[in-house]
């Protein structure tokens, strides 16, 4: 009893502490429906300017369109949802899985699950979408295969090595497709395997076309096939420790050998192990509450939770009395269960320190007083001061209150910095009117993105030397204008004011709000 009311206080507070957390990055693809509301182009800037596909999840920039569309809050409307995705999926999971009813709360609780279920990205959707794919592959259902992976498509780039993986897969018929774990009798059911070419051919199809018409329209707007963050993280090293680590994260899978699935277990360690082979020469930015690794553990977690549903009240005995009943019973999905709460708390262990979490939670209401002040002010002054452009390296929510053209000197919202990393010329192609960078107060964080290149054509230029807005009392961004601006000197202050304070007295002010006091822009 006290585990049942523990665990919603858990899922509650967790929700509480996190739901109010937005990250930077989920403007950067909302960007793209205001710009094609208010200015009729379909690219990270309000003009044909340096065509760039900045956003991984095709999905949620055609839906920030909605919000732009009907005059709506972007942060609200996707607070409700991500709300509407969390519900819908914890109620088809709990139809397929109800015996595992307590588990999906334990994930609930989670803290990450918060922070990226609400977090603005498609990080959750993805990994829901991941567990409905190998649920329906399990069961070998074509039909929901083909539909969730079309979704996946549009959710996240990984998901495109599915075009081949699905089809392969489907070309094996497994015999022993549906025989249920049986420790006792755990190798008398020989796996029979027959090829299905016209199933794998209709895959195929169905999932081929429409992947390669998306490339080809990203080719002809974009001039590229893949999106931009695909340059931008690429690196040339290999990291051992990620590849083992998120590789261990598998381990669960194993029991689907013991269900007799030894074809879907090789699929689905081929499927993960290329994402973390790409994952482990990538450069990970914003990977915060081990993001990237919740998208193998997520999937996973959920999905051997609804195989422990599948036991009912099947046992495992340790040792059989001659002319007796077995000596010692235990519940299969006990086995399972337990498995699992190992599983989860390893993740919950590796994946959030008490000071990150502190962050988080503190992220958006101090990212409201700093970067999206600054870009609402940027929009206010423009015409009265001439400000048409400006850089900084923040590529989300700056840029998308200002609705003025924006250097990304990271490269994420920027093809031209990606390729060519940033020169004089395509600064004076930008033809800069504000320049942020990233800073401390007694200092300018000059080895970080090209922000040296910058300030040295500022200073060319004319550009003087304004203020700091803080974002906390170690993370400012010092910014310099051709002119003297008064209201940008307001801001500064006011920033710092507001957040050149210690996290443990901010926190104390926030957490007492409720989390939807800062779903807004």
């Amino acid at each position: 009893m006290a585990i049942i009311i523990c665990l919603p206080a858990a899922a509650v507070t967790s929700f509480w502490v996190f739901s109010r957390f937005t990250v930077d990055d989920a403007f950067l693809a909302w960007r793209y429906g205001k710009n094609l509301v208010d200015a009729g182009v379909w690219n990270y800037n309000p003009a044909a300017i340096d065509l760039t596909q900045a956003y991984t999840n095709p999905l949620y920039a055609l839906l920030s369109t909605l919000p732009s569309a009907l005059n709506l809050d972007v942060v609200l409307f996707f607070k409700v949802f991500s709300l509407l995705v969390v519900g819908a999926f914890c109620l088809w999971f709990y139809f397929q899985a109800r015996a595992s009813w307590l588990l999906l709360i334990v994930f609930l609780a989670l803290p990450a699950t918060m922070i990226h279920g609400f977090g603005g990205l498609e990080t959750t959707l993805f990994v829901f979408l991941l567990a409905a794919l190998m649920i329906s592959m399990y069961e070998q259902d074509l039909k929901s295969s083909l539909a969730v992976t079309l979704l996946l498509f549009l959710t996240r780039p990984e998901s495109w090595i599915l075009v081949a993986l699905v089809p392969t897969y489907y070309l094996i018929d497994e015999k022993s497709a549906t025989h249920p774990f049986n420790c006792y009798r755990m190798n008398r059911h020989p796996t029979g395997i027959s090829l299905t070419w016209q199933r794998s051919a209709t895959a195929l199809l169905w999932l081929g076309i429409p992947l390669s018409l998306y490339f080809v329209l990203n080719f002809i707007h974009f001039g590229n096939v893949l999106p931009n963050t695909f340059y931008a993280k690429a690196s040339h090293h290999f990291n051992f420790t990620t590849f083992f680590t998120y590789f261990a994260f598998l381990m669960p899978l194993l029991l689907l050998a013991i269900y007799g699935r030894r074809v879907l277990l090789l699929w689905l360690v081929a499927t993960f192990g290329i994402i973390i082979l790409n994952y482990s020469t990538s450069n990970l930015q914003m990977n915060y509450s081990s993001r990237f690794l919740f998208h193998i553990f997520a999937p996973v977690f959920l999905f051997v939770a609804y195989l422990s549903s599948l036991q009912g009240n099947r046992v495992f005995f340790v040792s059989e009395r001659e002319n007796g009943p077995p000596a010692f019973l235990v519940p299969i999905r006990y086995l399972i269960n337990a498995m699992l709460l190992l599983y989860i708390a390893v993740f919950a262990s590796t994946s959030l320190s008490i000071r990150e979490a502190a962050a988080i939670a503190a992220y958006y209401p101090r990212a409201l007083d700093s970067h999206a002040a600054f870009g609402k002010l940027l929009h206010r002054i423009s015409q009265n001061e001439g400000i048409r452009s400006f850089s900084l390296g923040d590529a989300g929510m700056a840029a998308y209150h200002s609705g003025l053209i924006a250097l990304d000197n990271v490269g994420l919202g920027s093809a031209k910095v990606t390729e060519r990393g940033i020169d004089p010329a395509l600064l004076d192609e930008y033809n800069l009117d504000v320049i942020a960078l990233h800073a401390q107060p007694d200092a300018i964080r000059l080895g970080d993105y090209h922000q040296q290149a910058i300030l040295h054509w500022g200073k060319k230029k004319g550009f003087m030397e304004l203020c700091d807005v803080y974002w906390s009392k170690d993370y400012t961004l010092r910014i310099f204008a051709k002119a003297d601006i008064k209201e940008i000197h307001d801001l500064c202050e006011s920033s710092k004011a507001k957040n050149a304070i210690p996290n443990s007295t901010y926190l104390k002010n926030i957490l007492r709000l409720p989390p939807w006091v800062y779903w807004k822009e």
